[in-house]
């Protein structure tokens, strides 16, 4: 696909063992809006990008092979790639200082403790659109680590599904109608 205009950057781990855990919630936003779509994918060095057109904008979706901490990475080359600047890209993260489900859009901030967040802000500055999706509390006594490379529990497990379709939504809204008007329809 020519002239892609937008960039939906997943945070998130490669490998089966880190399917279905928290810290793979950008990966989960991206399958769920690709498995909807007809696309062409692009095999990176940094990861797998799948593009096809939401609302007649053409978006790369990014998926990369990195592992969260280097994310940055990534995100790099495929702004050079397509020739796209840091405001052009969306990043999906989970957060785990929200509740489960709680989707939060925001223009620019800090990385709040998260590698991958670190990682881009270290990278590309911190001049892109985050979308973070609460996957918390933090329960007492649990390492960050443990928890967000931990699955979801059976009580949770619905209300993630449809905070997925939900965020999901939410980035297709983003790319046609921008960050001002996601947030104020979307922000909970």
């Amino acid at each position: 696909m020519n002239n892609i205009s937008r960039i939906v950057l997943g945070i998130g781990n490669i490998g089966s063992k880190y399917d279905g855990t928290r810290h793979n919630i950008g990966f989960d936003v991206i399958d769920e809006l690709v498995q909807k779509s007809s696309h062409s994918i692009r095999n990176f060095k940094y990861g797998i990008v799948s593009e096809f057109s939401l609302g007649g904008i053409p978006t790369a979706f990014l998926k990369p092979n990195t592992f969260v901490n280097l994310s940055g990475l990534a995100a790099e080359k495929v702004l050079g790639f397509y020739n796209l600047s840091v405001q052009d890209m969306l990043v999906v993260v989970d957060d785990f200082h929200l509740p489960l489900g709680t989707i939060r859009y925001r223009g620019k901030g800090s990385a709040g403790g998260h590698n991958g967040l670190k990682s881009l802000i270290e990278t590309i500055g911190s001049d892109f659109a985050r979308l973070r999706f609460g996957v918390g509390p933090l329960p007492d006594g649990v390492s960050v680590v443990d928890y967000v490379l931990g699955l979801f529990t059976n009580d949770e497990k619905p209300l993630y599904a449809e905070s997925i379709q939900r965020a999901a939504e939410s980035v297709e809204f983003f790319v046609n109608n921008g960050l001002a008007s996601t947030m104020n329809r979307f922000n909970s």
